[in-house]
């Protein structure tokens, strides 16, 4: 019994590394992306949604992807009728994030860039 014990913790242990370099986000335009910051290529999966926590898409295909790939956008999450919410993003290889997204619904301005005068 204890061996069982013992492998189930150290393969918890193996796999903790590789989710903390393979992330799902919603950007605050809700974009939803993932990205592969790990050394491995990863396999195509699928992925659910929870928004407020309700599922609101289920198996979302999320291709392969290359080692170090940057983000790219797997769907849109528009509408929604809160300033803020929360979100989670689970794949089927078991890695999943979380997060908050809060929205300002006023106009969008420009951030004053500082100049140097001659």
């Amino acid at each position: 019994m204890k061996w069982i014990v013992t492998f189930l913790l150290l393969g918890f242990e193996i796999s903790t590394p590789f989710c903390a370099r393979y992330n799902f986000r919603v950007t605050s335009w809700g974009s939803v992306q993932v990205e592969n910051q790990t050394n491995k290529i990863v396999k195509s999966q699928y992925a659910d949604i929870w928004i407020q926590n309700q599922k609101v898409m289920d198996d979302i295909p999320v291709p392969f992807m290359k080692p170090r790939s940057s983000w790219i956008e797997l769907a849109d999450i528009n509408g929604m009728p809160w300033d803020t919410w929360k979100w989670k993003i689970k794949g089927s290889w078991k890695c999943f994030d979380s997060g908050l997204v809060s929205h300002n619904h006023g106009p969008i301005r420009p951030t004053p860039i500082a100049t140097r005068r001659p």
